[in-house]
């Protein structure tokens, strides 16, 4: 979704009420929505440099303010690099990407065994769970997941599924 539409009607916005909070966090909302696809970590860098800026009229309500920190805070910390070390878990699920760190996280096969490729949520009896299961399907939810357990911002969980999900045997064609 193109942003470009809005570009003029802030730059307006900002030459009528420069020293407006609302206005500065809604432009670096907008800056941030652009660099989303490249950058994802520059939600909150974008945000922070208008909380640092002490010119600003705080003329938002407290609890608006409020809910939108909340949010952007859930981008702190996160860059491209924490992601890529999250990609690809040592000796995942070869469904879902979950760590088979212990005995029962493995799924079994047939014969009772632990699989040695399969969790527990994604195999069970040598069958998978969902055998209908699409990868997108599965793309979402992980995304779920990492989101409320996780507490990851949902573009940075939806990269980073996107990026190692296919990757995994039960995806390769």
């Amino acid at each position: 979704m193109s942003i470009s539409p809005a570009l003029p009607l802030l730059g307006l916005a900002r030459r009528h009420k420069g020293r407006s909070f609302t206005v500065a966090i809604v432009i670096a909302l907008v800056q941030a929505q652009q660099a989303l696809d490249r950058d994802w970590g520059e939600v909150w860098r974008a945000a922070n440099r208008v909380l640092k800026n002490r010119s600003l009229r705080q003329d938002t309500r407290p609890r608006a303010r409020e809910i939108i920190l909340d949010y952007l805070t859930l981008y702190q910390g996160y860059d491209r690099k924490e992601v890529k070390s999250m990609e690809i878990p040592q000796n995942p699920c070869q469904s879902c990407g979950m760590p088979l760190q212990k005995p029962e996280d493995h799924g079994t096969e047939v014969n009772g065994n632990r699989s040695a490729d399969y969790c527990h949520f994604c195999y069970q009896s040598g069958k998978f769970t969902d055998p209908n299961q699409t990868m997108e399907q599965m793309i979402d939810l992980v995304t779920k997941y990492m989101v409320s357990e996780m507490k990851m911002p949902e573009p940075a969980a939806r990269q980073t599924t996107s990026s190692f999900i296919p990757t995994l045997r039960r995806w390769q064609k």
